[in-house]
């Protein structure tokens, strides 16, 4: 029972901050442009937690699936007084306002590409191997006579070399069809 709560709040905590980097992009590439932001909440639902700094009230709300960022002039409808029409996203250029909208996805890229160099650098890549470790008793390859070492299950050429790349295994594959068509063999 204890699993499935573990993985639900584990996906709640995940999913949040993801949900936060998503909206700092958008809050942060605003605030660069010059756009004024009203409101940076995480979740949505009722207010919790909320503290005004500036112009701007940051709020953490009941519901932390969801978030967003209020931007003076975002909505068409509202009319923006003429005090802050320089900081209305409505006034900005389209490459500021294209800039602001792409920012959340573009920071949930950047959070997956230093997630992903974060786990390479302490888990390493992982490689699958094309070493046989075993063969299962009973199964036809354990009766059969074409396997007579595992460890040696490396490809071999006409002269009897061992290839243990799959290039050089191919390269053996190529060596011994020209040799059998009646050409001299590469290798």
């Amino acid at each position: 029972m204890e699993n499935w709560v573990y993985s639900i709040a584990a996906a709640v905590v995940g999913l949040g901050l993801l949900i936060v980097f998503h909206e700092f992009g958008h809050f942060l590439l605003a605030k660069l442009s010059g756009v004024g932001v009203l409101t940076f909440s995480v979740g949505f639902g009722p207010k919790l937690w909320v503290i005004k700094k500036g112009e701007t009230e940051y709020a953490l709300s009941a519901f932390p699936l969801g978030g967003y960022v209020k931007m003076v002039g975002e909505d068409p409808d509202e009319e923006v007084p003429q005090s802050q029409i320089e900081k209305s996203f409505a006034h900005k250029s389209l490459l500021k306002r294209i800039a602001i909208v792409v920012a959340g996805p573009g920071f949930n890229l950047l959070l997956a590409v230093l997630l992903l160099m974060v786990v390479y650098t302490f888990y390493g890549v992982p490689v699958m191997s094309t070493q046989v470790s075993g063969v299962e008793k009973g199964s036809p390859a354990a009766s059969s006579k074409a396997i007579t070492s595992l460890p040696s299950m490396a490809a071999k050429s006409r002269s009897g070399r061992i290839f243990r790349s799959k290039s050089r295994r191919a390269a053996a594959k190529r060596s011994a069809f020209k040799f059998a068509a009646g050409r001299k063999p590469l290798m």
